[in-house]
């Protein structure tokens, strides 16, 4: 893809049009796939060897070893056409690995020689339900990303590339369509350098993002025109994942090079164009630049000499000697094995034949937990590498859930991890938490109950396991005020002009705790807290006050409660009073359906009219229920085609008109 030099020209261009036009482009850093040209080449058509300029070697990184591959179905991927398109691209992923199309990217190699492994696996997926919302900008596609691993659905990977793919209903902002199909870029995620990609459902722009716009091989435009960006995109993650390895004098990347060319074509069963099949699906797939003399676009390629394919097993810890078998092809009597970097040492090998030898695996116990390029030293040169992986054996810890609780409760606690093995200690910073019941579920998972005195002094604790082999990194559980509630305050109502003193109960008060009344003419002052489930305050009633109901929820440094309604009743004196109202039941009924209900308040009487906002609702009889004005009984009609929303209740007499109370149309 286009970079530095041409990245830097495209931001020039993007402020200049965001001045103009009011438009967002791409920021630099990330490498995009452009879109589809208004002249595109002809299908078939190809940059023969030497026609363009070479690509070179910048000495930046490259993803040797096994590539792991995460997709991220963001969006709406629900129903059978989105699972029939999720199969398609997991199929393609899943099948890339050692296919003759993705060996073309051993054509590629790191600072010491070592080429790209054609080792690709699909590593899993997930779901996200537009966590970021349906227009997504660059950082929201990141978000997506850190959230994926944060949130431990999927692992902190430095040798894999996390797919963001889009649902055809969500737009990248900042110019999918217009002026890219997909991108790749890194960035750091908790210390860690993660490569990642976008690529966009082309049902959204075929002409730009699609090669074929009436059939395709799978059936569906937009799911097969993101085959072609999502193998773009990784064969340059690949080979160029830093931005800083492979590309040419005008910063374009492997595939930038064939970008919209597809070499020979063949027809399917639906009469659609395809050039490759892989997992016994057909795609059309654009070519890839093949990295040897001056270089070509091609669909494959066949490396010469020896093979390694395999090593069995591929994996050990520090301190141990582990006997493996090397599987390929070609080896010669003379053959080699050897073993990137330091902390592994090879002896006893033995050619057993052209496509086996035994070794054994010497692990230093200081070596270095993480992956080693294993390849075959022969006279004509070096075997793609295989990777063979050391296993970390100190334990440690990603996550807590939950990850706070409140003084005087237990909360059962998940942690998440590696390495966890019996017997192990779990360790909590400070006084006040203590932890109880600590099983190992797994070598991921540990299930434990904090217990939190009631007298626990807030704020952060930190959290650790211990085994034989080591002490974990430190995670925090927080102790948190516990957010108050407010059940009922007593008495609930008085008349304008007065004041009283209100006892309002509750759970989990604790000073400093202040009253918020809603409208206008009533306040609080000496609000007292006397216990946790009990405070006092005085309630000064303005004789201008507005009748009726007013809510009031008590904040304390756990929170704010839920509202409980207080009532003005009207002046002094009695006389001519405005309604207000307390409760209704029942607060919602289904269209089409006639309804009695139930209004409670006071000054509900004489003449009362029941008013219900909106269209939809016919009220029919309002009959007072008992003496004292504080109980009338309505029919309510709703409508069959009545809108389905929350409306307001209120009650209209002589004096004024009352509070409004909610009713649901369902």
């Amino acid at each position: 893809m286009s970079r530095w030099v041409a990245c830097l020209s495209r931001f020039l261009l993007s402020l200049i049009m965001v001045a103009a036009i009011g438009w967002s482009q791409e920021l630099p850093g990330k490498h995009i796939f452009p879109v589809h040209s208004d002249v595109p080449p002809p299908l078939g058509a190809a940059q023969t060897e030497g026609s363009v300029q070479s690509i070179t070697y910048h000495y930046g990184p490259v993803m040797t070893g096994t590539v792991n591959i995460y997709l991220i179905w963001y969006g709406n991927w629900g129903g059978t056409t989105g699972a029939n398109g999720t199969a398609v691209l997991q199929n393609l992923v899943s099948s890339l690995g050692g296919s003759p199309y993705f060996n073309i990217t051993t054509t590629y190699y790191n600072p010491n020689g070592i080429a790209l492994s054609n080792s690709v696996h699909f590593a899993g997926a997930i779901f996200d339900n537009y966590s970021q919302g349906a227009h997504l900008d660059d950082d929201a596609v990141n978000s997506i990303v850190g959230l994926a691993i944060s949130s431990g659905q999927f692992p902190l990977d430095t040798n894999g590339v996390y797919f963001v793919l889009t649902s055809a209903d969500v737009h990248e902002i900042t110019g999918f369509c217009t002026q890219y199909c997909g991108w790749h870029n890194f960035a750091t995620m908790s210390g860690a350098n993660i490569k990642y990609a976008f690529v966009g459902n082309a049902n959204q722009c075929l002409s730009a993002c699609a090669e074929q716009t009436i059939s395709s091989p799978n059936g569906d435009l937009g799911i097969d025109g993101m085959a072609s960006t999502m193998a773009h995109e990784l064969a340059e993650a690949v080979t160029d994942p830093n931005l800083n390895a492979w590309y040419d004098a005008s910063g374009e990347e492997m595939a930038d090079k064939c970008a919209w060319t597809f070499g020979t074509a063949y027809r399917t069963s639906n009469h659609s164009l395809a050039n490759v099949n892989l997992g016994g699906l057909d795609y059309l797939l654009q070519q890839l630049w093949v990295n040897t003399s001056a270089g070509y676009c091609a669909m494959s390629y066949s490396r010469p000499g020896a093979t390694l394919t395999m090593i069995s097993p591929a994996n050990g810890t520090p301190g141990s000697t582990v006997p493996v078998t090397l599987t390929g092809a070609g080896f010669p009597a003379n053959s080699l094995v050897k073993v990137s970097g330091t902390g592994i040492t090879v002896i006893n090998p033995v050619v057993v034949s052209s496509t086996e030898i035994t070794a054994e695996f010497v692990i230093a116990g200081n070596a270095a937990p993480g992956s080693y390029s294993v390849s075959v030293s022969t006279p004509s040169g070096n075997t793609l590498a295989q990777t063979f992986t050391v296993n970390s054996l100190t334990p440690s810890l990603t996550s807590l859930s939950p990850a706070s609780g409140a003084p005087g409760t237990s909360v059962p606690v998940t942690l998440t991890g590696s390495n966890l093995v019996v017997p192990i200690t779990l360790t909590i910073s400070g006084s006040g938490v203590t932890a109880t019941q600590v099983t190992v579920v797994s070598g991921t998972q540990i299930a434990a109950n904090f217990n939190i005195a009631l007298g626990a002094t807030l704020g952060p604790r930190n959290v650790s396991v211990a085994t034989a082999n080591g002490t974990s990194g430190l995670v925090t559980f927080t102790v948190v005020q516990p957010a108050p509630t407010l059940l009922s305050i007593n008495p609930s109502s008085t008349a304008a002009g007065t004041s009283i003193l209100a006892i309002l109960s509750g759970t989990n008060f604790v000073a400093p705790a202040s009253l918020n009344i809603a409208g206008s003419g009533v306040t609080a002052s000496g609000v007292t807290v006397s216990s946790g489930t009990q405070l006092s305050a005085t309630l000064n009633v303005a004789a201008n006050a507005t009748a009726g109901g007013h809510n009031i929820t008590v904040s304390t440094p756990g929170g704010t409660t839920g509202p409980v309604v207080f009532t003005v009743t009207g002046a002094v004196g009695g006389g001519s009073s405005a309604p207000a109202l307390t409760s209704i039941s029942p607060a919602a009924a289904r269209r089409g359906a006639t309804v009695q209900v139930t209004i409670n308040g006071m000054n509900l009487s004489p003449n009362p009219v029941v008013v219900v906002s909106g269209d939809g609702v016919k009220v029919g009889q309002v009959s007072p229920v008992g003496a004292g004005g504080k109980v009338l009984s309505a029919i309510l009609t709703i409508a069959a085609n009545a809108t389905q929303s929350t409306r307001t209740i209120s009650v209209k007499t002589a004096a004024g008109t009352s509070n409004t109370l909610p009713f649901t149309i369902q």
